[in-house]
């Protein structure tokens, strides 16, 4: 208030402050004090534009003071000073008569992205006599701009038909509603195994239509950036440092789990790969020869299962899968057996039998080579004292063509 004019301006922020990165509003007042009867003209807010931690706003042409009072015409400009921004309201009757109601009006703009104390002028032009001499009154108003407290809490999933009651666990393909708190400017969801979200938005809710069909993980990227701050004269570098980001994440289950088939490509890298004596699908016959070239007609897998049989004397043995495809040798799997008598306690001797398994996924039209082999510790290739059994699985139809 100035006690020389008898005229209150206020400004005060509409938040705790202005935050850098966002938009900064204001409420302003301009009334006689007391009742006193005073004519006023014009008010008019000088504000400190630019990227300079003493200014309060961008330089972007957007900073605007405005007042829903029909009486009172509204116009902005820049100052002599590139570096101020000057926004006016103008009596229409151009104060002829005196200042009886309060003239209420709002400041606002993009606030700029460095911290710092700005000062803001008010101006107004007021008369004591009815409107015959003019004078001039200020006032001045400061402010600190700082960082906004960025927050990401509370995400929660429920089903779109009940949206306040939490749930964790759908059925398969169900819509899912996400919901979480935030002051960010932008939101993404991710869902586990998928490169793209599966939202991106500045909403703070979203439903997925598609729903799960397994135990999923979804994370969630709150980012907070002003926008509207790029192409005001900031470099990319300031408007980086100015975007932060917080994460959040869910897990969902589902009651009844969808698994999908299995698919075998080129990439399936089956080094290694071992089953524990699988008895299923369809036995090829080995006959009397140690090695059979055969051909599968759908997808699948080809497992062999080779067993030591009795005598006390050491011996080993193995079978070996090999897969052709396109005439090239893709993949190789080899395993070990052995028969051993161990001496135990009393002179007794006890027969350790370790089995072989290999298995090995194969396409439509591969070309396998099986074979199997036992050799006593000399060397010799023995024709029995072991057992050995090849099956197929098809994954739906599919046989074995002996080539």
């Amino acid at each position: 208030m100035d006690n020389k004019t008898g005229m209150q301006v206020t400004l005060t922020a509409q938040e705790s402050g202005p935050c850098i990165g966002r938009t900064g509003k204001f409420n302003g007042t301009l009334k006689n004090y007391e009742g006193q009867e005073f004519h006023c003209r014009s008010i008019s807010v000088h504000v400190p534009v630019g990227n300079e931690a003493d200014c309060l706003y961008f330089n972007d042409g957007k900073t605007v003071v405005a007042s829903k009072d029909p009486s009172w015409n509204r116009m902005s400009h820049l100052s002599a000073r590139s570096e101020e921004a000057v926004c006016t309201l103008e009596l229409k009757d151009g104060g002829v008569r005196p200042l009886k109601n309060t003239l209420n009006f709002t400041l606002s703009g993009n606030v700029n992205l460095i911290e710092g104390t700005v000062l803001v002028s008010c101006t107004y032009e007021y008369s004591s006599d009815g409107g015959k001499t003019w004078e001039t009154g200020v006032e001045e108003f400061v402010f600190e701009k700082t960082s906004s407290a960025f927050y990401l809490k509370n995400l929660f999933t429920a089903k779109p038909e009940s949206p306040t009651s939490c749930c964790t666990q759908f059925e398969p393909g169900e819509s899912i509603s996400f919901f979480w708190e935030s002051n960010g400017t932008m939101y993404e969801i991710y869902k586990k195994g998928e490169a793209s979200p599966i939202y991106s938005g500045t909403d703070t809710s979203y439903i997925y239509q598609a729903g799960i069909d397994s135990d999923t993980t979804f994370l969630l990227r709150a980012v907070q950036t002003e926008n509207s701050i790029r192409g005001k004269g900031i470099s990319e570098k300031e408007l980086r440092l100015s975007t932060r980001m917080l994460f959040e994440t869910i897990t969902l289950t589902t009651a009844r789990p969808v698994f999908q088939e299995v698919k075998v490509t080129e990439k399936f890298d089956a080094a290694g790969a071992k089953v524990s004596m699988l008895h299923t699908g369809i036995q090829i016959n080995m006959g009397d020869k140690g090695s059979r070239k055969i051909q599968v007609t759908a997808d699948g897998f080809v497992t062999g299962n080779l067993f030591c049989s009795g005598g006390s004397t050491p011996s080993s043995a193995y079978i070996r899968l090999s897969v052709y495809r396109n005439g090239r040798e893709c993949y190789t799997a080899r395993e070990c057996a052995y028969c051993a008598d161990i001496l135990c306690a009393g002179n007794k001797n006890l027969t350790v039998r370790k089995p072989a398994n290999v298995i090995m996924p194969v396409a439509a039209g591969d070309t396998l080579i099986l074979e199997c082999r036992m050799e006593s510790p000399s060397g010799e290739i023995k024709k029995n004292g072991y057992e050995v059994q090849w099956f197929f699985q098809p994954q739906g139809k599919g046989e074995v063509i002996v080539l």
